[in-house]
């Protein structure tokens, strides 16, 4: 989360590296040069965009759903190719966050294994019962999640976690958005907001979000742009171009 998109790609470029003890940053192909020039070749032209409108479009009111529009037909203008009501097969899947849960406890429980000896808390369950100690000020959303998340064994090995792992990238990138991306050789996707973000996520695969408007109420309204895997460059590229071409965002007022 940043104010600009090229503040968003310095972030992302100093983010990135290779972890031996993480195999999926090994097989990024980009680098950071590449991802910060593409801020320089931002552009709209002959860029294929899909609109995802089916089961995202249908959570926005008329206003919201004014503002996209326009953000669509401002994308056109740019010289960008439209293919609207773009289906992804996978979108009414009944989708879980089983992988999270299992997920949770073996990473956390990894991470905190190798914290300073001082720290007290080595496990998500000393962090269950961490929270339990001043529950009125630690505990006041509750903590289903990690409590869930702590009845797994945490190995990772479990059939129901596995099952989940393959249901989720099966759908998310085969039969989701590389699915709809195919189908009408598209260079990226377009969500409203964040409605279509989970798709993506799952399968590891990048999306940006650029604010395209404001309700009267002064609510923002972003546009997702979307891509396939260490589809960065081309994303950069579009997002930048149309935060160029809009300047929709406003500074963010306070009033005390």
């Amino acid at each position: 989360m940043t104010r600009t998109v090229r503040e968003a790609v310095y972030v992302l470029a100093a983010m990135m590296g290779e972890d031996p003890t993480d195999p999926a940053t090994l097989k990024n192909p980009l680098t950071q040069d590449q991802l910060l020039s593409a801020l320089d070749k931002s552009s709209l032209d002959q860029v294929k965009i899909g609109i995802a409108r089916e089961g995202f479009f249908d959570h926005l009111n008329e206003e919201k759903k004014e503002i996209m529009n326009r953000a669509i037909e401002q994308l056109k203008g740019a010289g960008a190719s439209i293919v609207d009501d773009v289906v992804i097969p996978s979108a009414k899947e009944k989708w879980s966050i089983d992988v999270l849960v299992y997920e949770f406890k073996a990473n956390l429980n990894a991470y905190l294994a190798n914290v300073s000896a001082q720290v007290p808390v080595r496990t998500l369950t000393d962090v269950i019962r961490f929270n339990q100690e001043d529950s009125e000020q630690r505990l006041r959303y509750g903590q289903s999640l990690l409590t869930k998340s702590d009845k797994t064994k945490g190995t990772l090995t479990e059939k129901e976690y596995l099952d989940a792992l393959q249901f989720d990238q099966y759908h998310s990138s085969i039969n989701g958005i590389d699915a709809a991306l195919e189908k009408d050789q598209l260079d990226v996707l377009v969500f409203p907001n964040n409605y279509g973000a989970a798709i993506p996520a799952k399968a590891g695969y990048p999306s940006i979000t650029v604010p395209a408007g404001y309700t009267a109420e002064g609510e923002p309204v972003g546009i997702t742009f979307t891509g396939t895997a260490f589809s960065e460059e081309k994303l950069i590229q579009i997002a930048a171009a149309f935060e160029e071409l809009t300047k929709a965002r406003l500074n963010p007022t306070f009033e005390f």
